[in-house]
């Protein structure tokens, strides 16, 4: 399992924006169909992700008994991995990928 250094929660967010984006955008793009409101589902399907991994994050730092906690053996990997895992991980949707499933 790869995990990341707190530093690293932001780019592994904007990765999974732009997984959730082409896989969302894929077929309208090929198709030249109406991109408009896919792109408001697409922001609606990631914020919520987001602002939870944010707020824990946000709250890590404040709480001076949570780093104290976070000397657990372990603990501090085991959190770092969740929040560069996320609330929502994307997956990449392909062609071939889907008729395989």
């Amino acid at each position: 399992m790869l995990c990341l250094p707190p530093e690293g929660v932001g780019i592994n967010l904007a990765i999974q924006d732009a997984v959730a984006a082409a896989n969302m955008l894929a077929s309208a793009l090929r198709e030249g169909s109406e991109t408009g409101p896919l792109l408001a589902a697409i922001q609606q399907r990631r914020e919520f992700p987001v602002r939870v991994i944010q707020t824990i994050q946000a709250r890590i730092h404040k709480a001076s008994q949570m780093r104290a906690f976070l000397h657990f053996p372990g603990l501090q990997r085991t959190l770092g991995c969740w929040l560069g895992l996320g609330v929502r991980p994307e997956h990449i949707h392909t062609p071939a990928k889907s008729a395989m499933h």
